[in-house]
């Protein structure tokens, strides 16, 4: 009998930490970026704009982080200014973090959500946290959700991205503070 219990505790022990450690390496969207959560970090505006990101084969997982309390944005493969554009815009409304799945159809704009295009929304698990200073966000979205407003994001394949910020959380200002494009590759 006393077998029996030593078995049994091993196995709860077992178990136990065997699944704190598989959910301590779980992606969680909660606006607090750790150490090792993301494997790439990009600088993309002298720590005010800074992006963090990791992929797997499905989807690919973003931490950003904003010193200002006005709209950001990032954007991909755009076919000269931002035509064409993959664009998810991040702003503050009634308080509380949005995060919204755009496409812009002109070289200046305009960017339209992809629902208002006849897409969809492709952003998933969005969280967050703002205080004084800006905020942090973290989302998730699909390599290639197959919207034929998203761009495809393929692994090991150099792309554009671009970014922007403003001053205001409205989201129809046009960028005041920051904006750019950079090349990067995809990896893991």
């Amino acid at each position: 009998m006393m077998k029996i219990f030593k078995y049994l505790v091993i196995l709860v022990v077992y178990f136990t930490l065997g699944w704190a450690a598989e959910s301590s390496d779980k992606w969680v969207p909660d606006g607090i970026i750790k150490g090792e959560e993301y494997s790439h970090t990009i600088n993309l505006v002298k720590d005010r704009l800074v992006l963090h990101y990791k992929i797997d084969s499905t989807y690919i997982y973003f931490g950003i982080e904003v010193k200002s309390l006005g709209w950001s944005a990032i954007g991909f493969e755009p076919d000269k200014g931002m035509k064409n554009a993959d664009i998810i815009l991040i702003f503050i409304e009634n308080d509380s973090l949005k995060v919204l799945d755009s496409y812009s159809t002109g070289i200046y704009g305009p960017h339209r959500s992809d629902k208002e295009l006849g897409g969809q929304d492709n952003i998933l698990d969005v969280g967050g946290r703002v205080d004084s200073t800006g905020y942090v966000v973290e989302f998730k979205r699909m390599l290639n959700s197959k919207d034929k407003f998203d761009k495809p994001l393929i692994k090991g394949k150099e792309l554009t991205l671009i970014y922007a910020m403003a001053k205001s959380h409205n989201i129809k200002k046009k960028h005041d503070l920051y904006r750019g494009s950079i090349k990067i590759k995809l990896v893991d």
